[in-house]
């Protein structure tokens, strides 16, 4: 329906669609003038199902616009008889009449007819009268017909706020009577009735002063007597313009509102995105990657700990795994955990795993149950590239329930995770190539030089001891011409490997060139060094080192430099010590041990 603020110009009837000049005109000029003192939005509207609504200033007729765009959101004033039509369910609104045209089905158009009232969002509004003479009374009700109904407050009675939350009015109508009692009561009690439209009434002999106070009041209309039929239909039209301008614009509002949560919430969905990828990709060390994403996690998730598992091949057809568990080793946890993911990389990688490491990760907070319960896990794959990669475990405090932005937010996530990390694996795996010896997997000489200067700084800043033994393969040439130096490598890569099962995890390994290797001994003085030299000399000699079916006789001799409280931080100084030890050990006899002390073995203790 439409609403007109005057329906002598503009009778009910059909008009064509895209509108005559003329019909344009018929539309707008009889009222411009007249509504040129009212207050409009200049834009404003509204969507629903069926329906557009949209009020904008007083067209102009002019020529066809430049783009589709400027003709759907422009009034008909603005189309030609070339344009096209606008969208199905459109309408607008010419404020400068106070006229809705609405509805277009076809190619017209529907104007209401006289006194023809519609509000939108409701079928029928209460209107308050508050000591209306009788007269007043009955002509109200004749007028507002079937949309409203009026509710007789009597004379020196004001309704209270819990009246208006029941009844909602839309309008007010007081009496002049009325109003000169309401004034003399408390601010407080009446103060709910600024917010409806009021309307006074003048009855009898008024002056100017009393018309000036009553808008000053805030009232929205003041008659003066006599009260007719058309002055009650323009203030009734008025307050559906009211209030179908305030249904439009809560509605908006509502519309505004929840657009700027969905904005929000997108936004706070990308901040996080933005966040972890900064945080993921700010370094190369996988452990710290993976406490970054935990503490990540933690702010969009009930998560307390993160484990996580990587698989890569390794020698022939065998898998190898990368596990990190946030329960340490003897924890009850710490099985389940290491079974889960193992179980977990079976299934996603598709192959079998032989072998696996472990590395502890702490979780987030202190908390005494780490056990991946049913409903409080959240296995979630790494895949990059079409690949998958490993798998990230999530540990909840309670069950989880995850909601449609969490589930998007996490993938997402982990699509940035895998390639953060698949960058990090293959940083390691280059870094091991560049620091390992590639015969025997230890460390190589490169790697040694800058490890022995670290290790004699942290000694000469905390005074603790620190060892060096030098080992070299006694007769290795003749080895060679013997059994040959694919059996000369053989003999090679099982010598790496008895030193490292034979050393401390704190330990370290390299091969110093050739048939040297060189063990740091950090936290050992020189009499703890000595024991664990003559043991792997004693454990290498009764080695049965195998090439194919040959056993090859293996000795060593060992060269032992030590540093205890000296606070000395020259690396050439203990490892030219060491490599003088060696060679003394070498010079009187070989398969013996030799520091600047003595020697052990089958010869006389030889000072150096």
């Amino acid at each position: 329906m439409a609403v007109l603020s005057n329906p002598h110009f503009l009778p009910g009837g059909t008009i064509p669609f895209p509108p005559s000049s003329a019909d344009l005109q018929r539309l707008s000029s009889p009222l411009h003038m007249r509504m040129n003192a009212l207050h409009y939005p200049p834009f404003h509207g509204e969507s629903c199902r069926n329906q557009c609504h949209f009020s904008v200033p007083p067209p102009v007729l002019q020529g066809e616009k430049s783009s589709e765009h400027e003709k759907t959101f422009m009034p008909p004033a603005c189309y030609t008889a070339k344009s096209k039509s606008p969208p199905s369910g459109l309408h607008f609104a010419f404020p400068h009449v106070n006229a809705t045209i609405f509805d277009l089905d076809g190619s017209k158009c529907r104007i209401p007819a006289e006194g023809e009232l519609q509000m939108r969002g409701t079928t029928k509004k209460i209107m308050w009268g508050l000591g209306l003479h009788p007269e007043d009374e009955a002509l109200l009700r004749h007028v507002s017909n079937a949309e409203f109904e009026l509710v007789q407050v009597p004379m020196g009675t004001v309704p209270t706020a819990e009246d208006m939350d029941k009844d909602e009015p839309c309008i007010v109508w007081i009496s002049k009577d009325a109003w000169d009692r309401i004034r003399e009561m408390p601010t407080t009690s009446v103060r709910h009735l600024e917010i409806i439209p009021r309307v006074l009434l003048l009855g009898g002999d008024y002056n100017m002063s009393e018309l000036e106070d009553a808008l000053d009041n805030g009232f929205t209309d003041v008659i003066k007597p006599p009260l007719t039929e058309s002055r009650i239909r323009d203030v009734l039209l008025r307050t559906v313009e009211t209030h179908n301008l305030y249904h439009d614009i809560m509605r908006m509002t509502r519309e505004i509102c929840l657009e700027r949560e969905l904005l929000e919430r997108k936004n706070d969905i990308l901040s996080f995105i933005v966040s972890f990828l900064s945080r993921a990709t700010e370094s190369l060390d996988p452990l710290e990657i993976l406490h970054n994403a935990q503490e990540d996690l933690a702010t969009l998730l009930p998560v307390t700990a993160l484990n996580a598992a990587f698989w890569t091949p390794c020698a022939g057809k065998k898998w190898d795994a990368k596990l990190y568990i946030s329960a340490h080793e003897g924890h009850p946890a710490h099985r389940e955990w290491t079974n889960l993911l193992l179980a977990s990389a079976d299934k996603l990688s598709g192959k079998t795993i032989s072998s696996h490491t472990i590395e502890y990760i702490a979780p987030t907070e202190d908390v005494t149950n780490l056990m991946p319960e049913a409903g409080r896990v959240a296995i979630l794959p790494l895949r990059t590239a079409g690949e998958t990669i490993g798998a990230i475990a999530l540990l909840s405090r309670s069950e989880l329930h995850l909601g449609k932005d969490q589930v998007q937010i996490l993938k997402s996530a982990m699509q940035h995770l895998a390639l953060a990390l698949k960058n990090a694996l293959i940083y390691r795996e280059m870094k091991q190539h560049a620091d390992l010896d590639g015969l025997t997997l230890v460390n190589n000489r490169r790697h040694f030089d800058s490890r022995i200067k670290e290790e004699m700084e942290r000694h000469a800043r905390y005074g603790h001891p620190i060892s060096l033994l030098m080992l070299d393969i006694d007769h290795f040439k003749s080895i060679n011409d013997t059994y040959g130096h694919q059996a000369g490598d053989t003999v090679l890569k099982e010598l790496a490997a008895l030193l490292r099962t034979t050393l401390r995890t704190t330990d370290y390994v390299a091969r110093y060139g050739g048939e040297e290797f060189a063990l740091i001994l950090p936290h050992t003085p020189e009499e703890q060094a000595a024991t664990l030299a003559e043991r792997l000399r004693e454990k290498v000699a009764g080695y049965k080192f195998m090439h194919d079916t040959t056993i090859i006789p293996v000795t060593v001799s060992i060269g032992l430099s030590a540093r205890d409280q000296d606070k000395e931080t020259e690396a050439e100084s203990i490892i030219h010590d060491a490599d003088k030890a060696l060679y003394q050990a070498k010079g009187t006899g070989r398969n013996r041990v030799c520091s600047s002390s003595h020697c052990t073995g089958d010869c006389a203790v030889s000072n150096l």
